[in-house]
């Protein structure tokens, strides 16, 4: 070796010593400042209602928006009277104030101070009076601000109504004897009358039970549980005939070998009162179990997850030897060829019966697995502790399995609901190896630099069903249009490269995207002249040619048959099912389901997930199966320390209505979705056994709220009403600034008949060129219909105005008041 090629060598071997040494150093420094996450520290707040404890808030570090905030409704008696228990957590508790506002915080109606406190029990209690009136079945916000320790504060809201008739005492009663009751084989027996056994109940999973299960299944089959966590009620709805109440609480259980497992559940009630007796008239009850390697999960074929759903999200590396998964709101990795498992994030502490660190309010979303182990992820929703406790947003994390660490690299805030937000993400958050984050909010297309914390819009205004993205999240398209039905242009990126392509239709053509199989793009091609309307006005985007196009827009699949249209499309593992239907002189008719396969499928999966079920007495439970078996037992088990950190965007993740009307469908306890079609909302909300309320959180429509009869006066309608005039046009103009026009084609008779009930009448297709006003109903299922051409009110019965107005399209259009709070 020459002197020249020897002083090359040395210096190679100092700079690779001293990259070593720096690395040691900085793997030091960096666990060194990891820790484990803060404990929870804020007050937890409830009302209390007929002497019973409800209604419990968890506290926000920042005030909300409240029009999304509404995970509980308070009744407010005729006298006002209200009363406020707080659990303070060790905190000293300073002042209370409380504000009531309109729900979109536009108009205050009441502030106080509240700086009394008795003792009830373990909790301080106020009680306090509103003093200001408040509008009649109009929902508003309750905001609760404590001050407490050294200066600090947290905000907690409930909503309030007042509402003739409501009494919730006997329902409470009857949840809480209802939860007991299940837990007594001998005394379940007493509930039969109340249950609705059928063909329909599934009683093989303890995640899906309702009013339809077995008694068995409803008694807990063979699980023998016991309540470690006593239920807290929460109020969804009340009105003058139902009520709807929402619990939770936590169980244990005993498997073969004495170990505990524990199972959060959470139980939904419809009740109404007949008689001073209580009727059930829905129940769902779900139960899920928290993971815990420590209870014998390990199979030859791979891992079991316990009681949880068919949805559970896991992702593997590329070696197929680690999956990530997440249960019951925890992220767990198994390393099959290390054998351990690494509860790589949770809220819980082990052992720990803390009701803030079980509040299920957040979300995982698992971006990717690498084959050191290491996995990035982005955790969202309400924080329950740590350094963002009460706080509303989107953490990215990215956990290094060498040093058993988990980095927070960006915290993005938000000032809405968990429900709110999570239809969002949910929808996209995907971080690329870039080191940027995607995600769409309010119709934007936004991406956040997570070096710097700053956000930019990719591109703006794409309305919901313009947007599709890939099951991975790492490709999006967006068609360039106001509607589905009008694009000309779909534009496909690729998140992780930033490439995007171009889809143009042809002249007097349109062009739809309909998803992805694997990062395969598919979208299909409509002649004008073959969209159509059908008879309740509904468009029907009748497809030519469906196509199949790689990432680089070569086409793999395209499908057309002559004299077949293609209406919609579902995919599932690499299977494209089409809706078709066939052309006729007035419109189409339904033909037989097609389907294609994508031509080149992936490589088949190194693992698999399933339900089985295992054991007949924790009934069925999910599966990953690994292609090869591995070790039963001696299971490692690691927990991380987490390093946190200070970035923030310099975006806030909120929810912008806009100008347009917008329909908020709440059912079994949570938001359903949030529409622009006020037909759609009140068929959705019908099917969830809830309600309808807009943009000013008005109520627009109540399952099972109506009077058993009511008949109106046309004269006192506007009259565009009483002409009945299907002209919106006509009908806008002669409600003025103090109605609300709704179109409501498309619903059934029993759905509208609640406008009638509630004072208003509707207008009704009975015809080619005749439309009547739907003025009545009596309890013996006749409507009545009031002709302005004769001027003559006459009685239909339910079976004959069904088939009328079914056959003219069930085309109603109705109006409500607006509601104007000041």
């Amino acid at each position: 070796m020459n002197k020249r090629a020897a002083r090359i060598l040395i210096l190679f071997l100092v700079f690779a010593a001293s990259v070593g040494v720096f690395t040691h150093l900085m793997s030091h420094e960096t666990t060194e400042n990891a820790t484990d996450l803060d404990a929870a520290s804020l007050p937890v707040l409830y009302m209390k209602t007929a002497d019973t404890t409800v209604n419990r808030m968890y506290g926000y570090r920042q005030e909300m928006n409240g029009v999304t905030t509404r995970e509980n409704l308070t009744p407010l008696p005729m006298d006002r009277s209200l009363t406020l228990e707080i659990d303070a957590k060790g905190q000293k508790i300073i002042n209370v104030t409380y504000t009531v506002e309109s729900t979109d915080g536009g108009a205050l109606i009441e502030n106080s101070v509240l700086k009394s406190f008795d003792e009830d029990g373990s909790y301080l209690k106020a009680d306090f009076q509103l003093e200001t009136a408040i509008l009649m079945n109009q929902e508003y916000t309750l905001k609760l601000e404590v001050a407490y320790g050294n200066g600090q504060s947290a905000w907690y809201y409930t909503r309030i109504v007042q509402r003739n008739g409501v009494e919730v005492g006997d329902y409470l009663a009857y949840t809480q004897m209802f939860a007991q009751t299940c837990l007594d084989k001998t005394q379940a027996e007493a509930l039969v009358p109340q249950l609705e056994p059928d063909e329909t109940g599934d009683n093989s999973s303890f995640l899906n039970v309702n009013i339809h299960s077995s008694l068995d299944q409803i008694s807990w089959g063979s699980l023998a549980p016991t309540i470690v966590q006593q239920p807290v009620q929460q109020i969804k709805e009340a009105n003058e005939t139902t009520t709807s109440i929402k619990q939770e609480y936590m169980i244990s259980a005993q498997d073969e070998n004495g170990q505990t497992e524990y199972y959060t559940v959470s139980e939904f009630y419809r009740m109404r009162e007949s008689d001073g007796e209580i009727i059930l008239l829905d129940f769902e009850r779900s139960a899920q179990q928290i993971f815990d390697p420590e209870l014998g999960v390990l199979t030859k074929s791979g891992i079991n997850l316990g009681v949880t759903g068919e949805d559970t999200k896991y992702v593997t590396n590329t070696a197929g030897d680690i999956v990530a998964f997440v249960v019951n709101g925890d992220l767990w990795c198994y390393n099959r060829s290390a054998n351990k498992t690494i509860r790589v994030f949770s809220f819980r502490e082990n052992g720990s019966m803390d009701d803030r660190e079980q509040h299920g309010e957040h979300d995982v979303n698992i971006v990717r697995v690498d084959d050191a182990g290491d996995v990035t992820f982005v955790v969202y929703g309400y924080m329950n502790r740590g350094n963002h406790e009460g706080e509303v947003g989107a953490a990215v994390y990215y956990y290094r399995a060498e040093r058993n660490v988990a980095t927070e690299e960006i915290f993005v805030p938000a000032d809405i609901s968990y429900e709110m937000l999570k239809k969002q993400l949910d929808r996209l958050s995907y971080v690329n190896k870039q080191r940027e984050m995607y995600l769409y909010l309010n119709e934007n297309l936004c991406k956040v630099d997570i070096e710097t914390g700053t956000t930019t819009v990719v591109r703006e205004s794409i309305p919901e069903d313009c947007f599709v993205v890939s099951e991975s999240q790492e490709s999006i398209a967006w068609m360039d249009a106001d509607n589905a039905s009008s694009a000309m242009n779909i534009t496909v990126m690729n998140l992780e490269s930033g490439e995007t392509q171009r889809f143009a239709a042809d002249d007097g053509q349109k062009i739809r995207a309909l998803g992805f199989i694997n990062e395969d793009f598919v979208y299909g091609m409509a002649n004008d002249s073959d969209i159509l309307k059908d008879i309740s006005g509904n468009e029907v985007f009748a497809m030519h040619t469906v196509r199949i196009v790689s990432i680089d827009g070569n086409v793999k699949k395209e499908y057309h048959q002559d004299g077949y249209y293609v209406t919609g499309v579902s995919i599932s593992d690499g299977l494209l099912e089409l809706d078709r239907v066939v052309r006729q002189e007035n419109g189409y008719a339904d033909a037989p389901e097609d389907h294609i396969m994508n031509g080149e499928q992936q490589s088949q999966e190194l693992v698999t997930g399933r339900l089985a079920t295992v054991d007949d007495r924790r009934e069925q439970q999910f599966l990953l199966e690994f292609s090869t078996s591995g070790k039963t037992q001696s299971l490692l088990t690691l927990t991380p320390k987490y390093i946190y950190s200070t970035l923030r965007t310099d975006l806030t993740m909120s929810y912008d209505t806009g100008s347009a009307d917008l329909y908020y469908v709440y059912g079994k306890g949570k938001l359903i979705a949030i529409l622009s079609s006020p037909a759609e909302a009140v068929q959705l909300a019908d099917e969830n056994v809830g309600v309808v309320l807009n943009s000013s959180q008005s109520y627009v429509w109540e399952r099972g709220n109506r009077q058993q009869g009511m008949r109106l006066d046309e004269t006192t309608m506007p009259s565009g009403f009483q002409s009945a005039s299907l002209d919106e046009n006509v009908l806008n103009e002669s409600l003025g600034d103090d109605y609300e026009l709704l179109n409501l084609t498309g619903c059934t008779r029993e759905e509208i008949l609640y406008m009638i009930s509630s004072g208003y009448g509707v207008v009704v297709k009975t015809g080619a060129n005749e439309s009547l006003l739907l003025t009545g109903y009596d309890i013996f299922g006749n409507s009545w219909l009031y002709n302005p051409a004769t001027g003559e009110t006459t009685a239909l019965s339910d079976d004959d105005s069904d088939a009328l107005f079914a056959q003219n399209g069930n085309v109603f259009i109705s109006y409500i008041k607006k509601v104007k709070i000041e």
